[in-house]
């Protein structure tokens, strides 16, 4: 192709010239303005350069024909959709070495590696005399697959597979013009044998970390929102107005965009329906809808971090566990110091090392990122063979917040960054409180009680109002509706109906807790104290006195003697810290 390019360029020039002396020779012939040297020459050098250009810019312009002379890749995604930035830098890291440049795609699974590789082989095919494609995730399998190579270019290659490599990888490839590719990589060290010698390239694709030993490397991030909603238009154009709404659900991962787009086709499903089913229960998502695309295993969610976290259970089973807890949290910045209860220091720096390896996680300095498919994908993988228990997992997740999040919230504006940074996370463990009425409802309770003082103490009643009234909820069913706890979850709702001049509901709940913390502390208890003082401050905004309990509702007790409290239903978990009591947390404040 090359040698055709430069021989048209040869005519061209001799087309021009040529040209320039009929001109010459038959000037007393021709208008006067052709018989001007100074005019005619500029003119046809400059249709020459544009010639010449166009030429060349046409051999080197895309095709959908390799015109390489060996080529084994896959087909081209005609669905792929931007990455031009991506596409750009891999170019350039590509022109970066004048020897062996060898170059890895990076990222976690499902954020389209392979895809980006094989576009760049396809817009790039002519610059390379071989174009070579090897899956490498099976290193014992690499040796055959180049072998087929050998034979593709006619080397004399011995029966022998480590002979028959070593035989091939020392051979020149014909010219310099070659780019190998191995697919899913998981070891640098596994692949450092197979990697040829000369001055042609290799591009890795990997989950793993440990590439930059052999090359550059160039991580790649989920598509930027324009990308996602662009693709989403080309693949489910019904969706319309909201493909950023989906985008926003799937977290720009191009292997979640495609299986959603494929699915709403497939099964003609309304929009709304399906993104009302994204939202309420993902999980049974993960397995509808395939991206033809991609190799049978990695075509769904449900299927795609299989190996890895398999791999994971077996030869890291605590950082198995640790990715489970963060599988119940939310897809923002975990702390890393919500762990340290729980984990030595070093252990857990290992663990999470171990997460970011295999791209399952992302650090930066002290937290941690899981994308939300990825969480998606490991609750489906626990209480498989070997991983962790979704009961184990969803009980560690509500333990740690239990343990970080702040108890004194009221008027203690120094804790509330905190509060705020794990409001998220909160709320990620308190949608699967089904769950957690069996596993751990007073952690929930409490967790929630605690979100809705910080959300009030923010000025934010009106979203505090439902996690207040679920806490509360959660403690009568666990407890019944007599039980001590009780008295500070009714105080906590009452005090922020009060702000919302819900004043008669307001001092129904303290009447209520009034009943309940005199029949178990006595009428002389501070707790009783806190909540008649609330109850007049209720009546003074009610413009009216505080009305008297009836008689028999407060019985007569010695001052300090304490009834004993009747049992609660719970079950028997872990301690929220090392080394403490487990008892139900009463959210009592003076006025919270």
């Amino acid at each position: 192709m090359r040698a055709g390019r430069a021989l048209a360029v040869v005519i061209e020039v001799a087309l021009v010239f040529a040209t320039g002396l009929v001109i010459n020779a038959a000037s007393e012939h021709l208008p006067s303005w052709l018989g001007d040297p100074w005019l005619v020459w500029p003119v046809l050098v400059a249709l020459l350069a544009f010639t010449i250009g166009f030429t060349l810019w046409i051999g080197s312009s895309p095709s959908s024909e390799p015109g390489s002379r060996v080529w084994n890749v896959p087909g081209a995604n005609p669905n792929f959709t931007g990455r031009y930035q991506d596409l750009a830098n891999l170019a350039k890291l590509l022109r970066s070495r004048s020897r062996v440049a060898v170059h890895a795609v990076r990222g976690m699974g499902g954020v389209g590696k392979t895809q980006l590789v094989l576009e760049f082989c396809h817009r790039h095919h002519k610059k390379y005399d071989v174009v070579w494609w090897v899956a490498a995730e099976n290193p014992t399998l690499v040796p055959d697959q180049l072998r087929a190579l050998g034979r593709a270019l006619q080397v004399d290659l011995p029966q022998d597979a480590g002979e028959a490599v070593r035989v091939l990888l020392s051979h020149p490839l014909s010219s310099s013009r070659w780019l190998l590719v191995f697919d899913n990589a998981e070891s640098a060290a596994d692949l450092n044998p197979f990697l040829p010698s000369g001055a042609g390239q290799v591009l890795i694709t990997t989950r793993r970390a440990g590439f930059d030993a052999v090359g550059g490397v160039l991580d790649l991030d989920t598509m930027s929102r324009r990308e996602s909603v662009a693709l989403l238009a080309r693949r489910a154009p019904k969706l319309g107005a909201r493909a950023d709404e989906l985008a926003e659900l799937l977290g720009d991962l191009p292997l979640g965009l495609e299986q959603a787009a494929a699915y709403l086709t497939q099964s003609a499903m309304r929009p709304d329906e399906y993104l009302h089913l994204l939202r309420t229960s993902p999980d049974s998502l993960a397995d509808k809808g395939e991206d033809a695309h991609r190799r049978s295993p990695d075509r769904s969610l449900r299927t795609l971090w299989d190996l890895s976290l398999s791999r994971l259970d077996e030869h890291h089973p605590e950082a198995a566990r640790l990715l489970a807890t963060c599988a119940y949290l939310a897809p923002d910045a975990i702390p890393l110091d919500l762990f340290t209860p729980t984990r030595e220091a070093t252990a857990l720096s290992h663990q999470v090392g171990v997460l970011v390896d295999h791209s399952l996680v992302k650090r930066d300095d002290d937290h941690i990122v899981a994308h939300r498919l990825v969480q998606l994908a490991v609750r489906g993988h626990t209480d498989t063979e070997n991983a962790p228990t979704s009961a184990d997992a969803l009980t560690d997740a509500v333990n740690v917040l239990r343990y970080g999040v702040p108890a004194e919230v009221f008027k203690n504006p120094a804790v509330w960054p905190r509060c705020r940074q794990l409001l998220p996370h909160v709320l990620a463990v308190a949608v699967h409180e089904d769950r957690l009425h069996e596993l751990a409802p007073d952690t929930l309770a409490w967790l929630l009680d605690r979100a809705g003082a910080f959300l009030r103490e923010t000025g934010l009643p009106n979203q505090a109002r439902p996690l207040l009234e679920r806490a509360l909820r959660i403690v009568e069913v666990a407890c019944g509706p007599e039980h001590p706890i009780l008295a500070g979850y009714l105080n906590s709702l009452a005090m922020l109906l009060k702000d919302l001049d819900s004043l008669d509901a307001a001092r129904s709940l303290l009447e209520r807790a009034v009943r309940i913390d005199e029949a178990a502390y006595g009428p002389d208890h501070p707790a009783v104290t806190i909540r008649l003082n609330n109850l007049a401050m209720v009546a003074r905004d009610r413009g009216t006195r505080p009305v008297p309990l009836p008689a028999g509702t407060r019985p007569g007790r010695r001052r300090g003697e304490l009834r004993a409290r009747p049992p609660c239903r719970r079950t028997q978990l872990e301690q929220p810290r090392r080394g403490a009591a487990r008892t139900w947390a009463r959210p009592d404040r003076p006025n919270s």
